[in-house]
């Protein structure tokens, strides 16, 4: 097994590299995972525009969770479950908390505009509590004034509960 070197070590190394080696680096890594490249999108495009990032993650959302029917619960499970993985995914390379807070109080809005009976069936349970739970960890971390805003847009969420 190789030794992984250390965050310190890979950034001095990094150092004294040219901007030709580093872009040769860069491109072989983004072949190797899917999620590379789509980090290193987000990084030289999505970056610079936060608001216009979560508006498309927003959309995109809206677009997947549009077939979300109460027919078939199993396969309604799956299509829950993947567009909380990607918005997850989305919340993890902004790195920002209030990115994560905006996503996930609109996937738990979209999720209860579908009227779907989330405390009925126990996986959905689990998936709604523990989105409130991430929602509320992180807006203790938010400045003071959106902290205000979004818990009142969390307890009105949390208030009359499907």
């Amino acid at each position: 097994m190789i030794n992984v070197a250390s965050q310190k070590i890979i950034k001095d190394e990094l150092s004294t590299l040219t901007n030709k080696e580093l872009q040769a680096i860069i491109l072989r890594m983004t072949r190797f995972r899917k999620e590379n490249k789509e980090l290193l999108t987000y990084l030289l495009f999505d970056s610079k525009d936060e608001q216009e990032y979560v508006k498309l993650i927003k959309s995109e959302m809206e677009t997947a969770l549009s077939t979300v029917s109460s027919t078939n619960a199993r396969i309604s499970l799956k299509l829950i479950r993947r567009v909380l993985r990607n918005t997850r995914k989305a919340i993890k390379f902004s790195g920002k908390d209030e990115t994560e807070v905006q996503l996930l109080l609109h996937y738990c809005n979209l999720l209860k505009s579908k009227n779907l009976p989330l405390t009925r069936i126990k996986a959905l349970n689990a998936i709604w509590s523990r989105c409130i739970l991430n929602i509320g960890k992180a807006i203790t971390s938010l400045h003071e004034d959106l902290r205000y805003d979004y818990g009142k847009e969390l307890k009105m969420l949390t208030e009359d509960e499907v």
